[in-house]
């Protein structure tokens, strides 16, 4: 944790020992700290699995885009160069 500029310290108490951690320039105790860690690995999860979405989208929409140009290539059972000003032959 102290690599990433957390500590943590504990002290004793009646009841036993309390420990306390300094996550995110905050201290917290260890349940709320707990609870905190959760919903952030919640919100991760569900940000990467929006970006994960977005590249699995964009990788088939390109896929598709090429699979139909190559449709329209392929002609009557042979390939048909493509035409335009950058595609002279």
């Amino acid at each position: 944790m102290s690599r990433h500029g957390h500590t943590a310290s504990a002290r004793v108490v009646e009841d036993g020992m309390v420990v306390d951690v300094v996550y995110q320039g905050r201290e917290r105790a260890v349940p709320e700290l707990a609870e905190e860690l959760v919903a952030e690995v919640g919100e991760l999860t569900r940000i990467l699995s929006a970006q994960e979405r977005e590249i699995l989208e964009t990788h088939l929409i390109d896929y598709r885009a090429w699979h139909e140009f190559g449709v329209e290539r392929h002609q009557h059972g042979r390939w048909v160069p493509g035409t335009g000003p950058g595609l002279r032959w």
